[in-house]
């Protein structure tokens, strides 16, 4: 009573503890259930391909780096007239 918290006795403490347990492992499998053949029927119909490509992919980042580059560089051209023009 001096840490003013009243405290009761829990004698089946272990039992609601294994409850709680199977209560979350009942909803996982039951998840797991619902979400496989949702999981595969996607994978079949999926229009991503089999294996990476790392050419491929390689190629594409490269292609739109230079893209953002390129256009931040005429951001740069164009603020850079506009300083000019201001003199």
């Amino acid at each position: 009573m001096d840490a003013r918290t009243i405290t009761m006795p829990r004698p089946n403490r272990d039992e609601l503890i294994g409850n709680r347990r199977a209560s979350i492992l009942c909803e996982i499998r039951r998840a797991r259930a619902q979400l496989n053949p949702e999981a595969l029927a996607a994978q079949a119909t999926s229009p991503l391909p089999d294996k990476v490509e790392p050419r491929r992919i390689s190629g594409g980042y490269r292609r739109r780096s230079l893209r953002v580059w390129r256009a931040h560089q005429e951001v740069k051209v164009k603020a850079s007239r506009e300083v000019a023009s201001l003199m």
